[in-house]
């Protein structure tokens, strides 16, 4: 399929004009969640790409690592895919890549060294056994090591099954894919406005996304194989494996898709009732509450380790909170320059809102935050200004929620002070802004 129809469609002349950005392998983000902010991507770095396809987060993790000693190792079952891969990588000039034509399953017996950071979205759920899959990782993933992972979601994904119902049936005894593709356009432009695909969208865009993009349309709705998972099975699917899920995080850059969908306040600010219930209920019981409220996230990305404690501590004092990108930097200049207590609307995916209010804390702490200064060295500083009777620990606690929220929001991350600095990327925003009304 995949040699036919290589995915996603991506033009290699394009690398002359843009950079796709992969959020979930931004390096920052990795060191924050994966590496305690203490890792160094210049020291024998070893990345893996599982099911690389096209080539967006080869591309991308290369471009990061370009210039290190890092050595970056790119693995796909489609010959046809991964040729389009290293032309785009070429056109970028990225001689920093090991290219492998093979599968997933055959890793533990290729003979590599260990892997730092496997990278693997949107393959293992198309495996006949995804757990085989997941394990094949596991043995060549390095002690301390780390993956960032997409699978499909359950529920957000309820319209593409019901797709994938209707073109089975249409195409029963069919055995051509390019007779399946044709019939599956001549289906989609004709199904109404009712059909759960269109539901909700605009239908003209629906059709220019899929219809002209035959590799997205065999991918979404002709796969043979395709395995969704609730958060509930996404822990199970990744303890079985021996691993502990890091944190929910986004892979590409969209708006929303952060971990803040996976907090059900968000969706019930007005209920406090509700929230007090809630608030008695463990982590992954809240996120599996916030998934099916939000019923669209068709997409789990999350990191993954051995680990018990990976997540850059905002108590730590040597630790240094960066913004992740120029669209952050922007963002909260745009925050500091509202009245202090402003609500900001948040808009997030599918209409969907959320409010949240800035105090003075947050404030003057986006105004501190440089790439440079330790959060002890800030503490310090709001201390001489402010006094207060309080010490560091006591400061750093009371900044912590606040460093949180500007987390999950994806504008900030934290990197221990003996990890090399790295400059807000050249990336807009994740979120869309406004003040509240």
């Amino acid at each position: 399929m995949y040699e036919n129809y290589p995915f996603p469609l991506r033009d290699p002349r394009d690398e002359k004009r843009r950079l796709i950005i992969c959020e979930m392998d931004m390096l920052p983000k990795v060191n924050h969640y994966c590496f305690r902010g203490q890792r160094s991507f210049d020291q024998g770095f070893r990345v893996l790409v599982a099911g690389g396809g096209t080539g967006d987060m080869v591309v991308y993790l290369a471009h990061q690592l370009k210039g290190s000693n890092a050595e970056i190792v790119y693995l796909d079952m489609s010959a046809a895919s991964m040729e389009t891969a290293k032309k785009r990588a070429a056109i970028r000039k990225l001689d920093n890549i090991q290219w492998i034509h093979g599968s997933i399953l055959e890793l533990p017996n290729m003979d590599l060294e260990p892997f730092d950071y496997i990278s693997c979205v949107g393959v293992l759920h198309h495996m006949a056994d995804p757990g085989e899959g997941l394990r094949s990782l596991v043995a060549v993933l390095a002690p301390g090591g780390a993956m960032g992972l997409m699978i499909y979601g359950y529920y957000g994904r309820m319209d593409i099954y019901a797709t994938q119902d209707l073109m089975r049936l249409a195409n029963k005894n069919e055995p051509d894919l390019a007779c399946k593709v044709e019939n599956a356009k001549a289906l989609l432009r004709c199904v109404p406005n009712s059909n759960l695909l269109m539901r909700g969208r605009a239908r003209d865009q629906v059709l220019s996304q899929i219809v002209n993009d035959e590799p997205n349309l065999v991918d979404a709705f002709l796969h043979e194989q395709d395995r969704p998972y609730t958060v509930p099975q996404v822990y199970e699917f990744v303890e079985e494996a021996g691993l502990k899920l890091i944190e929910f995080t986004n892979f590409e850059h969209k708006e929303g898709v952060c971990r803040l969908e996976y907090d059900p306040n968000i969706y019930i600010e007005n209920e406090s009732a509700l929230s007090e219930k809630l608030a008695g209920m463990s982590k992954r019981e809240r996120q599996a509450v916030a998934e099916v409220i939000n019923g669209c996230i068709g997409l789990h990305a999350f990191y993954v380790t051995r680990e018990e404690e990976t997540v850059a501590r905002y108590d730590d004092p040597e630790n240094v909170p960066s913004y992740l990108s120029v669209g952050a930097v922007a963002q909260c200049r745009r925050i500091q320059e509202l009245p202090i207590g402003s609500e900001v609307t948040v808009d997030l995916r599918y209409g969907n809102q959320t409010t949240i209010s800035f105090g003075p804390p947050a404030i003057e702490l986006m105004g501190l935050i440089d790439g440079k200064r330790t959060l002890g060295e800030i503490a310090e500083h709001l201390l001489q200004k402010h006094g207060g009777g309080l010490d560091v620990a006591q400061v750093l606690q009371r900044l912590a929620p606040e460093l949180d929220i500007l987390n999950a929001m994806n504008w900030v991350v934290l990197r221990h002070r003996s990890a090399p600095e790295i400059p807000p990327l050249e990336v807009s925003a994740s979120f869309v802004l406004s003040p509240a009304k």
